[in-house]
């Protein structure tokens, strides 16, 4: 691919690739790393961000055992409570920036100790409550509008 155009989010460290060939990546600074989190045809490349038709790569942590926050680029969060019940807390500052956020909080086990998912300080559909795993192999998936948080 022959780089076109070439944009930096001075906010979070993303980079925005298109090519002349209207393909495109991005890339998302994880602090330590640049994650490739997007590739294919470029549909719209606007201040929201780059808009494309093809593979999306989500950021895969853990497994965790222990309490976490979770980051904002973290999108696939791995727990194991075969130890012992603990909790993943959402992000303080809700992610905003445009676009969606999401993130999967999965049990990738069939412990049944209680995972539980703080919403630190924010709302998850409507309510400050936490919510929780407590089976075998569950999931709960969040996304945000950039002011809260919801469940799908």
């Amino acid at each position: 691919m022959a780089v076109n155009s070439l944009k930096v989010d001075t906010s979070n460290g993303s980079i925005f690739i298109k090519g002349s060939d209207g393909t495109g990546e991005e890339i998302y600074n994880t602090g330590f790393i640049y994650t490739k989190i997007a590739t294919g045809t470029v549909s719209n490349y606007d201040n929201n961000g780059l808009h494309m038709a093809g593979a999306v790569y989500l950021s895969d942590y853990g497994p965790f055992t222990a309490n976490h926050t979770i980051a904002p680029y973290e999108n696939m969060v791995r727990c194991n409570p075969s130890g012992g019940g603990f909790t993943v807390s959402l992000p303080s500052t809700v992610p905003s920036g445009g676009g969606l956020w999401f993130c999967i909080i999965k049990n990738v086990n069939s412990s049944a100790n209680t995972i539980t998912i703080s919403p630190n300080g924010h709302n998850i559909d409507g309510a400050s409550s936490n919510l929780t795993i407590t089976s075998g192999f569950g999931v709960v998936r969040i996304f945000t509008d950039g002011s809260n948080y919801f469940t799908w």
